[in-house]
């Protein structure tokens, strides 16, 4: 009797756990279909469990048509190999992989961006891996669209700053423009004064100095519009360099040496001086010349009288150095990395002694760039400046040579141009 109630008990307690088997799995199955989690089980390197939120992600309308393809369909070909990989560690070990990002490939042929982590366990018997995956292209989406609204937010900043810049550079070139517009006006209405009084013949010394102050300011605006355009061409890409083979440094010392006398008036030393008498290389002689005569303008404009003005070639076998060094008012470190900037002139700049639109450096360092080369400043408040130029050195066939156009101005029209905001 006690060995039929045993038998009866244990009956009941095998016929309860069988339940609660039961009902454990129909609740983790419902919990897995459920999940917002892609969840799939592989076994025999197969599917053979799936639930609706990874046939959905696949490109399936039914879980049951996702487990009718080889789950290599769903894996990119340079993928393949590591995550097999991942797969049979899994299975080795008997425990869980890593949890890594990958690219999955719809039925359909999308690419989505998942995260993926495959756990060992044991399926209807058998040894399998449970592998959860989460979609990321919501959140590869947001990452994206919060990396353009960064560089949209950025770009607008940069948009916002360059448009104050322009707009300063506009006013001032306005200035710039009027000024020599307003003296060159002022000075044919005293004439007119002067015509009408019938008195020229005894104001002929004036009257030459208005002449004298008319050319130089339209020398100003021409030197201003010449820029104006050079860098506009610059920008558009239409600016062309006529190179042709010549001696560099002899083209540098008489730009060099043509403006000693007008040093001179000012009591400023001008020295010449190159460790090489010739070199020979392709260069547009007359930016070269416009370069050299932009840089001689500064460091006359910027050194006071009793100072020295130093020109130095230097020959470097595959490139050539020159140097233009002056004992003026010299500019602040902070500032250097402006000067050669569009629109910009370094606060030091803007005193009393001069002031012009900032563009004058901007395309001595265009120019540089034309020819290849490089230039930089090194400076100090008080102490001068000095400027580097360093140009490749290359010689060009006769046939690749631009023929030199005919010049219309004097070298004595073209200093005058170039140093027409020096004034006396």
């Amino acid at each position: 009797m006690e060995t039929k109630d045993r038998l009866e008990q244990e009956s009941d307690l095998r016929i309860m756990f069988e339940e609660a088997m039961v009902n454990n799995e129909e609740c983790y199955r419902i919990l897995i279909e459920k999940s917002s989690d892609a969840i799939v089980i592989h076994s025999d390197y197969k599917h053979v469990f799936a639930n609706e939120t990874a046939a959905k992600m696949l490109g399936f309308s039914k879980a049951k048509d996702l487990l009718k393809v080889d789950f290599s369909k769903f894996i990119e070909e340079e993928n393949f190999y590591e995550s097999m990989e991942i797969y049979n560690e899994i299975l080795a070990k008997k425990t869980n992989g890593e949890t890594y990002d990958t690219t999955l490939i719809t039925i359909d042929g999308r690419q989505i961006s998942v995260k993926i982590q495959g756990t060992y366990i044991i399926y209807r018997g058998k040894p399998s891996v449970l592998v959860v995956f989460k979609d990321l292209s919501t959140e590869k989406e947001v990452e994206k669209l919060s990396a353009d609204i960064e560089e949209k937010g950025k770009m607008l900043e940069d948009t916002i700053f360059l448009n104050k810049r322009i707009t300063e550079h506009f006013a001032n070139v306005s200035h710039e423009l009027r000024t020599p517009l307003n003296v060159i006006l002022g000075a044919i209405q005293i004439l007119a004064l002067y015509d009408s009084r019938d008195s020229m013949v005894n104001s002929i010394d004036k009257i030459q100095a208005y002449y004298k102050t008319m050319k130089q300011n339209c020398y100003r605006l021409l030197r201003l519009v010449n820029n104006l355009i050079d860098l506009s061409k610059i920008d558009s890409g239409f600016f062309e360099l006529k190179r042709r083979n010549g001696n560099i440094v002899d083209v540098i010392e008489g730009i060099t040496m043509s403006i000693v006398s007008y040093c001179e008036t000012k009591n400023i030393t001008l020295i010449f001086d190159t460790e090489v008498e010739e070199k020979y290389m392709a260069f547009d002689h007359d930016k070269i010349e416009r370069i050299m005569l932009n840089l001689l303008s500064n460091a006359i404009k910027f050194t006071n009288e009793g100072g020295t003005i130093f020109v130095y070639i230097e020959d470097v076998g595959k490139e050539i150095s020159i140097i233009v060094k002056d004992s003026g008012v010299g500019i602040d470190e902070k500032q250097q990395e402006l000067i050669f900037e569009r629109y910009r002139q370094a606060d030091n700049i803007m005193l009393n002694v001069a002031q012009g639109t900032g563009i004058g450096l901007s395309l001595v360092k265009a120019l540089v760039e034309l020819h290849k080369g490089l230039i930089h400043v090194k400076s100090k408040l008080g102490e001068g400046t000095e400027f580097y130029i360093t140009l490749p050195v290359e010689i060009l066939d006769t046939s690749q040579e631009e023929h030199k156009e005919t010049e219309v101005r004097s070298n004595v029209e073209r200093i005058s141009i170039e140093f027409s905001d020096i004034y006396s």
